[in-house]
């Protein structure tokens, strides 16, 4: 399944009319408060790579809000830059499942889990 800009409404039309994807992530940080209004994300952007965080300040989100903000994201991203860029590493607050190859073959990349920040 593909998520667009359709199920991100406003947002996702900020997010269209946008130049490139540094744009859609500054976007992104100033008005996440319309999409996820729990934890805020920090966008940090370096040479090689752009990071973007959640400080859950030790809290747990829950798996299943954690796993669909960040596959939402990813996937909203991946079909903006038509999949060309590939993902350093994700990083999940809760428990290693039994079998991470799922979540690995899904973002394409090391997937960390109980990490104190997502």
């Amino acid at each position: 399944q593909t998520i667009t800009a359709q199920h991100l409404g406003v947002l996702g039309s900020v997010f269209l009319a946008c130049e490139n994807l540094g744009a859609v992530l500054e976007r992104f940080e100033r008005y996440q408060r319309l999409v996820y209004d729990v934890y805020p994300a920090t966008v940090r952007i370096y040479t090689e790579y752009v990071e973007l965080s959640w400080d859950t300040k030790g809290e747990q989100v829950g798996p299943l809000s954690d796993e669909t903000g960040r596959t939402v994201i990813v996937q909203f991203c991946r079909s903006l830059i038509r999949g060309k860029e590939r993902l350093k590493e994700i990083h999940f607050i809760h428990e290693r499942p039994e079998n991470v190859q799922p979540y690995e073959e899904y973002f394409g990349c090391p997937v960390l889990f109980e990490q104190p920040v997502a």
